[in-house]
C-alpha cells in the first residue's frame, strides 16, 4: 500500500517552478523591447504567479507585457497590476 501511495505522489508531485528563473526570464524578453519603457515595468514571482507593477502609457504596453509574461515556461498566471498613465511625464515605478 505505501508503495502505491509514494509512486502516486511521485506521478502527481511536480517540480516548482523556480521563481527567480521566470522573473528573470520575463524581465529578459520584457526590457528590450521599445514598447516596455526599460526598467518602468517590473516583475513579481511567486510560486509561478506573476504580478506585473509599474506604469504604462499605452495600452498595447500592457497587453504585450502580459503576452511576454506567459510564454515564459513555469507561469501558471499573470496578475495585471500595471497602471495606466495619461502623463507620459508623471511615470512612476513601484
Amino acid at each position: 500500500m505505501l508503495l502505491v501511495l509514494i509512486r502516486a505522489m511521485s506521478k502527481q508531485g511536480t517540480t516548482p517552478p523556480d521563481d527567480d528563473l521566470i522573473r528573470k526570464a520575463i524581465l529578459a524578453e520584457v526590457q528590450p523591447q521599445t514598447w516596455s519603457g526599460g526598467d518602468l515595468i517590473d516583475v513579481r514571482v511567486s510560486n509561478g504567479v506573476v504580478e506585473l507593477k509599474g506604469t504604462i502609457v499605452d495600452e498595447r504596453q500592457r497587453k504585450a507585457a502580459i503576452v511576454a509574461a506567459e510564454k515564459v515556461a513555469g507561469v501558471g498566471q499573470v496578475k495585471d497590476g500595471l497602471l495606466l498613465s495619461t502623463d507620459p511625464f508623471s511615470v512612476s515605478v513601484s
